[in-house]
């Protein structure tokens, strides 16, 4: 695709995302409350609809970012208009499906009621007791935005309150899960498209990214290894801080039960020593294992690497070419000795001289006398000289 195609279909893009846009806005707007049965299911058919078009939308997304980075455009798309646009539209399909989960459960919840009838005088026990249980407040769903000190609350609560819930269907699952994460944590599964099938594999991927006990460790550590109080304007301000950031992090480091503390806070100390680069070879080096390196691999890392360095710049040292290859330095500078000494006239000092004296005699035979025309200079001359004063200002 050429660069001007390339232009064209990404305006085509936006525009279908532009047209998309008018179908999907709006649907969360509708009272569900006053619906009737059969306006019920029109929304229902609405919803599949619009669920539809949010799935073409973001394919038109993915292409029109594909396109950026072929145009050489990186500024221009998605731009900050366009991102509230995606966020308007993703929360648009959400309310929707909050609200048709409301309708089919009160549908459940009068047809369970109607079909409810107390047991016969004959056989109910008026002098048993019957216990109900208190009603508690309702447990919010927290929300995940991709902070790793928050990941074990939302995961422990999501799991008992949803997950884990066999009177929650998967599609009404992943309405939870679409709408508890945020930012960079709905980006993991913003690929997914909204049906039943998809909710065990997104929160497969949600959990494979961020349930990671080394990351958390390495988190927890380095906020101890960098916490500090300046900011605190008073003792008591200090002293909270305190608790907060280091008997914290304390805690919640032996929550993890490491096998070995000791040698990893000596794993980290020796990766703090390492440039940036070496760390992140390291990290590479160990794959997609969660388990926690010992100070014995980043030792055997670095020596790795020291001997691969010197490997190859003994790989990288040039060859020596002609009569000297082959030779080592004593045996080249004793064949360059014994050369000058069986011909001290082929050294570079006998050349110069040589050429030196050659030139002399050369300009010599050159030189004429203007007045005897003989091969001396006027003045040696001895015509010249017994010449009066007044002849040798005449020119000769």
């Amino acid at each position: 695709m050429t660069s001007e195609q390339s232009i064209s279909r990404a305006a085509i893009l936006e525009r279908r995302m532009r047209g998309l846009k008018r179908h999907i806005k709006g649907i969360s707007e509708i009272d569900t409350k006053t619906l009737s049965d059969a306006d019920a299911a029109v929304f229902e058919v609405r919803l599949n609809e619009a669920k539809q078009l949010w799935t073409e939308f973001r394919e038109a997304w993915t292409e029109r970012e594909e396109l950026t980075v072929a145009i050489g455009e990186d500024d221009t798309f998605p731009d900050n208009s366009w991102y509230q646009l995606y966020d308007t539209l993703k929360e648009e399909i959400m309310k929707a499906g909050g609200a048709l989960l409301l309708i089919q459960r009160n549908r459940e919840a009068g047809k369970a009621t109607a079909h409810t009838t107390l047991p016969a005088c004959s056989t109910f026990n008026q002098n048993a007791t019957y216990t109900q249980k208190p009603q508690l407040p309702r447990i919010p769903i927290p929300t995940f935005c991709g902070d790793t000190l928050k990941w074990s609350h939302f995961y422990d609560t999501f799991t008992s309150l949803v997950h884990d819930e066999p009177a929650l269907s998967n599609i009404e699952k992943f309405h939870y899960l679409i709408g508890a994460l945020k930012g960079e944590a709905a980006a993991v599964n913003s690929r997914f498209p909204v049906e039943a099938n998809s909710y065990e594999l997104a929160w497969k991927r949600v959990v494979e990214t961020y349930q990671n006990p080394r990351v958390l460790a390495n988190v927890l550590i380095h906020s101890i290894i960098d916490f500090n109080c300046k900011e605190a304007r008073s003792d008591l301000q200090r002293y909270e801080q305190f608790l907060t950031g280091i008997a914290g992090s304390v805690e919640a480091l032996r929550a993890l039960q490491l096998k070995d503390t000791t040698d990893f806070l000596f794993t980290t100390f020796a990766l703090r020593t390492l440039d940036p680069e070496t760390r992140r070879q390291f990290e590479l080096s160990l794959g997609s294992s969660q388990e926690f390196p010992t100070v014995d691999n980043v030792i055997a890392f670095v020596r790795q690497r020291k001997t691969a360095i010197r490997m190859s710049q003994r790989a990288d040292i040039p060859k020596p070419s002609g009569r000297f290859s082959g030779m080592n330095q004593k045996q080249r500078f004793v064949s360059l000795h014994a050369t000058s000494s069986r011909n001290p006239k082929d050294t570079p000092a006998a050349v110069r001289t040589t050429r030196y004296q050659t030139e002399k005699r050369k300009g010599a035979s050159e030189v004429r006398c203007p007045l005897c025309k003989r091969d001396h200079l006027l003045s040696k001359c001895e015509s010249f000289i017994e010449l009066p004063l007044t002849q040798k200002l005449e020119p000769v």
